[in-house]
């Protein structure tokens, strides 16, 4: 942020903190002065028109006296053996600019600090929903792993149960076929009987 302040019918670009030697004026050191703004800019804000600066103040401390550069003048006047030389050192009064205030930076001040604030709530929203997006995601990936281990355990069951019945099956088919060759033999063994019974009897 600076300013462009006018004293003593000059103009000069000024911020606050900065030493600036102006025409010599009617305060001592350690007394408070003001200048009059023809300009002010912070960042954006640029104040130009008289309305614009109508409420800007501009403060300074008087920290002392300068001098500037010896100017050597000489005067003369021809035909009369008239010469006179001089030498002169403007004065200046050195101000520290200890403040530029004004209802608009405050107001500008005010904006940034409501819209840095707003991006900073921002960023923490953002940041609140990406770690309750990712809980989410966790949460369903933990879900779906479940559900897959739950259907791969359905699935060995299926597959144990399937076996067993099976083997069940398998089982009980051998035994019908025990059962069946059993039933065979028996009854081969049953007319063999029948047949030597039969000759024991004609013998008798």
């Amino acid at each position: 942020m600076y300013a462009v302040i006018e004293s003593g019918g000059k103009q000069e670009r000024v911020e606050v903190g900065q030493r600036v030697d102006v025409e010599l004026l009617r305060a001592g050191p350690g007394e408070e002065v003001s200048f009059r703004p023809v300009l002010v800019v912070d960042g954006d804000l640029v104040l130009a028109t008289p309305d614009g600066l109508a409420d800007v103040t501009i403060a300074g401390l008087v920290v002392g006296q300068a001098f500037g550069p010896k100017i050597d003048g000489f005067t003369y006047k021809p035909k009369t053996r008239s010469r006179r030389r001089f030498g002169h050192r403007q004065r200046y009064t050195t101000v520290q600019i200890s403040s530029i205030d004004s209802e608009a930076h405050s107001l500008h001040a005010s904006l940034e600090s409501l819209a840095q604030e707003a991006a900073e709530a921002l960023a923490e929203a953002k940041a609140e929903a990406d770690v309750q997006a990712a809980e989410a995601a966790e949460a369903a990936e933990a879900a779906e792993a479940a559900e897959t281990d739950e259907v791969e355990v359905a699935s060995e069951t299926e597959v144990e149960e399937t076996t067993a019945e099976e083997a069940a099956a398998n089982e009980g088919d051998e035994a019908d076929a025990e059962e069946v060759e059993t039933g065979d033999d028996e009854a081969d063994a049953a007319p063999a009987d029948t047949a030597d019974t039969a000759d024991t009897a004609d013998e008798s």
